[in-house]
């Protein structure tokens, strides 16, 4: 037979390569063929809140693929942005995309939700929140994947349409939290970084761009650090493709 054993917690006695997803489990090699090969994720925050960054995740054809195919699709204004569920699309075009995510996150493909794409109006946010409204869900998100699909990863005085985690740093208004994001992301591209490697976490949109993070901890349970908001989209907005995937 073959075996093997799955913890929640850490387990520190491994000899294989470790994927920073999980804390210290054995990367999950690809299959280029079919999943496109992501890049390996960039670890933003190991623990509380888990959060990792994949670069050009989506190439800047597919990018604009998504958004003329949302320009298709029915939508409802929902926190702050215009939502559109993919329900219909190119086979191959959403195939290739769906398996993509799902490798991102090493999630089997019975656990995801339908794509979903959403545009943010010049000035549009969406204020602080969970993506597991209740402690107790039953089938509660595990992981969430956003990708970007505008911008250059610039950031602006208020951090125009950045994706920002508090993690207990900041306590006022989500743009006076976007404000000081924005300080100390600006001084950490002096030193040459994408990001601001401390709280508060600021992602700014970049086309292509995956932010990964989980909203449980490894342990299954709520995790209080995964608050999270989009701040004010800038004069050109914003647009993302988002998936969630469950236990």
């Amino acid at each position: 037979i073959a075996q093997r054993w799955f913890r929640f917690e850490p387990y520190q006695r491994l000899v294989h390569p470790r994927d920073p997803r999980f804390d210290g489990l054995p990367l999950v090699p690809l299959q280029p063929a079919q999943l496109g090969a992501p890049k390996r994720p960039r670890v933003v925050s190991q623990k509380s809140p888990s959060i990792y960054l994949i670069e050009e995740l989506l190439s800047a054809s597919e990018c604009q693929a998504l958004v003329d195919l949302m320009q298709q699709l029915p939508g409802f204004k929902e926190e702050g942005q215009m939502r559109h569920w993919v329900d219909s699309a190119p086979e191959s075009l959403l195939e290739k995309i769906s398996q993509r995510l799902r490798a991102a996150v090493l999630m089997p493909e019975d656990t995801g939700e339908a794509l979903q794409l959403g545009r943010y109006a010049p000035g549009d946010h969406q204020g602080f929140h969970f993506d597991n409204p209740t402690e107790n869900e039953s089938n509660p998100r595990v992981w969430t994947v956003i990708v970007y699909l505008t911008g250059d990863g610039s950031v602006g005085d208020t951090a125009e349409g950045a994706t920002i985690f508090p993690s207990g740093w900041c306590r006022s208004s989500l743009l006076e939290c976007c404000q000081q994001g924005a300080q100390q992301l600006r001084k950490a591209i002096l030193k040459g970084e994408t990001v601001h490697w401390g709280s508060p976490y600021l992602i700014p949109p970049r086309k292509g761009r995956a932010l990964l993070f989980r909203s449980l901890s490894t342990s299954g349970v709520h995790d209080p650090s995964a608050l999270h908001g989009s701040c004010p989209s800038g004069s050109e907005g914003k647009i993302v493709a988002q998936k969630w995937f469950r236990q």
